[in-house]
């Protein structure tokens, strides 16, 4: 899958869980926080790590958060 399609996908998955994604606005490839991602839930909470998770991470989490909602969570 391309990474716009991906980066859809996060944003759609999220949502529908009460999540928001978002992607550093950041431009400077340089700059700490470029390209990573920040999850909130609804009230503005952040559960994303400080300095934000690649997209890779939060696929990672948002199969963590189905999998728990299933009861299919490995022990």
């Amino acid at each position: 899958m391309k990474e716009s399609s991906r980066r859809v996908a996060v944003r759609r998955i999220a949502s529908r869980r009460g999540f928001t994604a978002s992607l550093s606005r950041l431009r400077d490839p340089l700059a700490v926080g470029y390209g990573l991602w920040t999850v909130t839930d609804r009230k503005g909470k952040r559960v994303s790590a400080p300095d934000g998770w690649t997209l890779e991470q939060v696929e990672q989490w948002i199969a963590d958060q189905e999998r728990a909602t299933d009861g299919t969570e490995d022990h």
